[in-house]
């Protein structure tokens, strides 16, 4: 069994004898700090100590702190626990000894109620076929920005989108991971965006609105119902496609949709035209068995990009997207028609008012909603019958 060490006092350093020959090293038994010791020479010269590991190295170092008498006990306890070092804690490299894949478990997990499901689908999808397989068996905090930027930029060079994915999702993990204490820092915090995409500008003219009614002429009747509903009610293409029958008040003639990108409930205000879509689309969908407006497709799950990808074949316009269809309506609406901005915002499901105003008004206006859209629908059918004065930005 090992002598029990003694806790230092100023009588026993000052009775510590010298060795025969070459030196003796004694550790204050307190631990009072840890590694703090006294080294005695065989020519009778005492030196304060410190030994400690460094984090990450595997080799006791000891630093010196003074001589006795010169420098007394309490002065070199002090000097001690003042000493700038970064000593290996045991309890420290196990909680910093968690893999870049047990944190990204954490990440999710973590998100798992709050994102929406098809975020959710993406974030794991980069993970696993990306993230994971470069980073995953490797402890995170060994894990430095010379690593994150090699792999960033050759992402980029595949990918510049996924490039930029990739960079969000390693600076949510260590976030998280900090938070929690399992990392402490991030290697991809002063990473610049490999990519940023410049805002989109499209709004459709007159012909263009045509053209993509002619082109949806060659569709089932489910598409067909679904691109006239996303120009009268300006939806968001996702959130239409997941639209419920259920989340339809048919006597009032309000869409309510649900896990928008706001996060919470929008009811839609519909206007005559875009409840005559509905009632033209619930003898086919309704009785479909998921309850979507927009079930399925010859038993296919409804899916709008394959549409998307198609149309934009036929009608042959540069670079467009179901999204620039919200920006088209927006536009007219302050530009063509007499609909107030702030009427218009609600229509878009856009905040409006600072937070303050927000806190209190908690509804939509409705009735002007319907007004502003019942307006919007009048000029749709007004352009596609070629009556209306062509707008060129």
């Amino acid at each position: 069994m090992d002598k029990e060490k003694p806790k230092f006092t100023t009588q026993y350093i000052k009775s510590l004898k010298p060795p025969a020959k070459g030196r003796d090293e004694i550790f204050d038994g307190a631990k009072n700090p840890p590694g703090f010791g006294i080294r005695v020479s065989s020519k009778n010269t005492k030196t304060w100590i410190l030994k400690y590991r460094p984090s990450g190295k595997k080799k006791v170092v000891t630093k010196t702190l003074g001589r006795y008498p010169q420098l007394v006990l309490q002065e070199a306890r002090t000097a001690a626990k003042k000493a700038d070092i970064k000593r290996e804690d045991p309890e420290e490299k196990k909680k910093y000894s968690r893999t870049f894949g047990e944190l990204a478990n954490l990440w999710l997990e973590a998100g798992r109620e709050k994102w929406k499901e098809g975020t959710k689908t993406n974030y794991v999808r980069r993970l696993s076929s990306r993230l994971l397989p470069a980073f995953g068996h490797r402890v995170a905090s060994e894990i430095n920005q010379r690593d994150i930027d090699n792999y960033i930029e050759e992402t980029k060079k595949q990918a510049k989108y996924i490039a930029n994915e990739c960079l969000f999702i390693i600076n949510a993990i260590f976030k998280l991971g900090m938070r929690k204490g399992l990392v402490d820092h991030n290697p991809g915090y002063l990473l610049e965006r490999p990519h940023r995409a410049k805002p989109r500008s499209r709004v459709f003219i007159n012909e263009e609105i045509r053209k993509i009614f002619e082109a949806l002429k060659l569709e089932s009747k489910i598409y067909q119902l679904y691109v006239w509903f996303l120009f009268l009610t300006l939806g968001r293409s996702g959130e239409i496609a997941k639209a419920q029958w259920v989340d339809w008040q048919k006597d009032r003639s309000i869409l309510t949709l649900r896990d928008t990108k706001n996060g919470s409930d929008f009811r839609l205000p519909l206007s005559k035209a875009a409840t005559d879509v509905l009632k033209e689309l619930e003898p086919i969908t309704r009785l479909a068995g998921d309850g979507g407006l927009f079930p399925t497709v010859n038993g296919k799950v409804f899916s709008i990009y394959p549409l998307l990808r198609r149309l934009r074949k036929t009608v042959k316009i540069e670079d467009w997207r179901f999204h620039d269809i919200r920006r088209t309506g927006r536009t007219r609406m302050s530009e063509d028609l007499p609909i107030s901005w702030e009427a218009a915002e609600h229509c878009l499901d856009h905040d409006v008012g600072n937070q303050t105003s927000r806190t209190y008004e908690v509804g939509r206006p409705l009735r002007q909603m319907r007004e502003a859209f019942e307006q919007w629908a009048k000029q749709l059918d007004e352009i596609l019958q070629g009556k209306a004065e062509e707008n060129i930005g």
